[in-house]
């Protein structure tokens, strides 16, 4: 039984363990699913230096394909149950995000960055290129990554690792090529709930702004509360907010149409269809969604 060496990050207080832990001489600790509710005892694990079977697939090595289950809470609906292990999707539908984070013992250095996705080489290598500025030469060959994309109506998770550092002629990766992956469905349009503030701005000669509570939100549109029962189904009314992506609120303008109006208690509950916005605005709500759903941020 081969081990690697498992990061903080992948024990946490009050969260399941999705894999058994070992000592560095194969000693089981704790069996997978176990939970750890002292802190004390999370200190003293992680102090004692914590394992788990090595299930990536290396060259000239003999271990087992099946990835490790990577954490995830699924907030969108989804169509039907996540599956574990899976084949490498086709992406016939292209990516519409792609994230990786280095898996080490250091923190800092576990925060995601952005990749965009070039291509793949079926059962050889997947080529990424960073969005983000990120220092490519940072990263080594044979470096463990765990990386998480957003591709049709599903998020893949799986481990790999750096096969080939590339600075020529731009910079790009060629990443391990993983057999499994775990898949997780969301609906055609991922919608995720939210306690956003925003503003619905009349149209006339003299417009005026009215507040709203954002309670859900997809690239779509959005489900909307507010005091003020002025907007009428079918009309259209242009809308502002900010979003949290990458650690920074970020401005989003865009027009809607009102699709449906709910009066209840004094209050009014809006169904808003998003009908046009600029392209930083629609990155913005899908990182936005992509974050949200993965918990996990993506810095600029």
């Amino acid at each position: 039984m081969a081990l690697i060496k498992l990061a903080k990050a992948d024990i946490q207080l009050g969260k399941p363990l999705e894999f058994a832990i070992y000592t560095e001489t194969k000693q089981l600790l704790l069996q997978r699913g176990q939970i750890i509710n002292n802190l004390d005892l999370l200190a003293k694990v992680r102090e004692m230096g914590a394992f788990r079977e090595d299930e990536i697939v290396r060259p000239g090595l003999l271990l087992s394909s099946k990835p490790p289950a990577l954490r995830t809470e699924e907030k969108a609906a989804t169509a039907r149950a996540e599956r574990e292990d899976v084949p490498f999707p086709s992406l016939r539908k292209g990516v519409e995000a792609f994230q990786l984070s280095a898996v080490t013992d250091n923190e800092a250095s576990n925060a995601p960055f952005r990749v965009a996705y070039l291509g793949v080489m079926k059962d050889i290598s997947i080529m990424v290129t960073p969005l983000t500025g990120f220092p490519v030469d940072a990263l080594y060959d044979g470096q463990e990554l765990n990386a998480k994309m957003f591709s049709g109506r599903h998020i893949y998770e799986f481990r790999t690792f750096v096969q080939k550092v590339c600075l020529e002629p731009f910079e790009y990766l060629h990443l391990h090529y993983p057999t499994h992956v775990r898949e997780i469905p969301v609906r055609q349009h991922v919608r995720v709930e939210a306690d956003v503030s925003a503003k619905l701005i009349s149209n006339g000669l003299n417009p005026q702004l009215y507040d709203v509570k954002l309670s859900d939100i997809s690239l779509i549109g959005a489900g909307a509360t507010s005091s003020a029962a002025v907007f009428e189904v079918g009309e259209r009314v242009k809308m502002s907010f900010k979003l949290r992506s990458g650690g920074w609120d970020r401005p989003v303008l865009l027009t809607t149409i009102i699709r449906n109006k709910r009066e209840d208690d004094g209050s009014v509950r809006y169904g808003l269809e998003f009908v046009s916005m600029p392209h930083e605005s629609r990155s913005t709500i899908r990182n936005y969604l992509f974050e949200t759903v993965t918990q996990t941020v993506m810095p600029d």
